[in-house]
């Protein structure tokens, strides 16, 4: 059965057609990556701060876990810089907040920092910071506060510790 001059351009002009659609869609496709999504999550300071009464010589470790991830399209991880530290002795609870509320350090205020820890918004790992508080730390209230700090934005914390003798 032969086809007809007409019949012929028609299949000419769907062939043509349906070869004009693919390169325009190969053009104007989204780039291979686009359509990746990632995990990206933060930390946050510990669940040890429970217990609020530590003592004098005491080697405090302190875990930071890991928030839930966020969904994001960033390949890129982003560093995180975790950090604890322990300010006082204050001889109040009331005397400690007003102080850190008004950015004040009264005469005999130490602060104790642990190494600061560098993780990223992509890997779960266990971190956890460490305290060695000294033999001869005074007794008394101190503010613990704890950072997370990545790309120029900070989330942090604070408990009142009472050190006992």
């Amino acid at each position: 059965m032969r086809l007809a001059p007409y019949d012929g351009r028609i299949l000419r002009i769907r062939i043509l057609t349906m070869a004009a659609g693919l390169a325009l869609s190969a053009c104007f496709g989204q780039p291979a990556n686009s359509d990746a999504i990632y995990g990206s999550h933060s930390y946050m300071c510990c669940l040890e701060n429970t217990i609020l009464s530590w003592h004098a010589g005491q080697h405090v470790i302190l875990h930071w876990q890991p928030t839930p991830p966020q969904r994001t399209t960033d390949p890129k991880p982003h560093e995180i810089v975790l950090t604890i530290s322990l300010t006082g002795p204050f001889p109040s609870v009331e005397a400690l907040k007003q102080a850190t509320s008004q950015g004040v350090r009264p005469p005999g205020v130490t602060t104790i920092d642990a190494a600061p820890i560098k993780v990223n918004d992509r890997d779960v790992v266990s971190a956890a910071s460490e305290l060695d508080l000294p033999s001869d730390l005074a007794h008394g209230y101190y503010n613990l506060a704890t950072e997370a700090v990545e790309a120029g934005q900070s989330v942090g914390g604070g408990a009142v510790i009472n050190v006992v003798r």
